[in-house]
């Protein structure tokens, strides 16, 4: 057995400073198995059986099952298509709100439309939810894999009172291709939602441990793995353009 090594919180720190400008407190930060695990011990933390969660589909497919498996009530808040893009229904949204939801499941950036949602957006979500109560967990995975010409901003960074109102779920597993190491983090600014969430996690059988693999994985992505990541997004990216001209051509 091992314990989480501060080298690791003090990598996961850093990158998210250096990254995306964001001063990630050292007591903010649960280490996790997993992101999907994070969003059943967040629905468990955070909701009462029966109670509305709000996914935004399409969307990945765990969230569902992480709200049903509970029993909790699934309140879907479809995105809409706007011409060649999608955006939340923000308007829609409100009204849900109000019907006894608990908890929305936020996917920053959206899988699988490919949104970056602007920082105008989340602020709008974010003052929607914190007014009512409705604790928003973002599933921020698939942020460091931002192509040209956009900017991540995690919700958590745009305010104390949104980062007091969220769970921000974090891996090193998609951004560098070590998913079954198993290693994700829950960044919770308020102790009280903190204490929730872990003791919501112990009820689920999570032990506060991860495995000694993961971590050296993890801390080593982050310490060292930045410019093979960059490589990697080049690379989607020139591909990316091919597939885009071609179509075109074709």
């Amino acid at each position: 057995y091992t314990f989480a090594p501060e080298g690791l919180f003090q990598a996961f720190i850093r990158w998210h400073l250096r990254r995306n400008r964001w001063r990630v407190e050292r007591d903010w930060v649960v280490p996790a198995p997993g992101v999907v695990p994070c969003l059943h011990y967040a629905v468990e933390a955070f909701t009462r059986e029966g109670q509305g969660v709000v996914v935004q589909p399409p969307v990945y497919g765990p969230f569902f099952r992480a709200v049903e498996a509970l029993g909790r009530r699934l309140t879907p808040n479809p995105l809409i298509r706007d011409g060649m893009r999608y955006r939340m229904n923000l308007e829609g949204l409100e009204t849900l709100l109000d019907g006894g939801v608990g908890l929305l499941i936020l996917c920053s950036p959206h899988n699988p439309v490919a949104r970056v949602w602007d920082p105008e957006e989340l602020l709008a979500l974010g003052n929607l939810c914190r007014d009512r109560g409705v604790v928003i967990v973002s599933d921020d995975i698939h942020s460091d894999l931002i192509m040209p010409g956009k900017t991540f901003t995690p919700l958590a960074a745009l305010g104390e009172d949104l980062a007091a109102n969220s769970v921000t779920c974090s891996s090193p597993s998609k951004s560098f291709n070590i998913p079954g190491a198993g290693s994700a983090f829950a960044v919770i600014p308020d102790p009280e939602k903190r204490d929730a969430f872990r003791r919501a996690a112990e009820r689920m059988g999570a032990m506060d441990m991860p495995n000694l693999f993961s971590a050296a994985a993890a801390e080593a992505a982050y310490r060292e793995g930045e410019e093979w990541l960059e490589e990697v997004k080049s690379y989607i990216w020139d591909n990316y353009l091919f597939l885009e001209d071609f179509c075109r051509r074709r």
